[in-house]
């Protein structure tokens, strides 16, 4: 699956490591969502716990209405992701 990917986020074409490599539902399992390969992709781990619960539309949909407000120019965020991995562990 993540070869399929490019080895890359399936929502922010982010280049994976392994450790921030999630599997994710699109539609989650608690809401109804299946196993099957079409609900599944690969997603950064950041990413996936953000999602929580929502669905894909809605997640994406919530995304957009963030970008509005608080605009990252440099579109950036994984270094800081990084950078706060590097300092505290997780």
């Amino acid at each position: 699956m993540i070869a399929r990917q490019d080895y890359k986020c399936a929502a922010t074409a982010v280049p994976l490591q392994p450790e921030s490599a999630s599997l994710d539902h699109k539609t989650p399992r608690s809401v109804g969502g299946s196993n099957e390969v079409d609900n599944l992709h690969i997603v950064h781990d950041v990413v996936n716990r953000s999602k929580g619960d929502l669905n894909w539309f809605d997640f994406v949909s919530m995304c957009h209405a963030v970008a509005r407000t608080h605009a990252d120019p440099a579109g950036e965020w994984w270094t800081a992701i990084d950078r706060r991995r590097a300092v505290f562990g997780s």
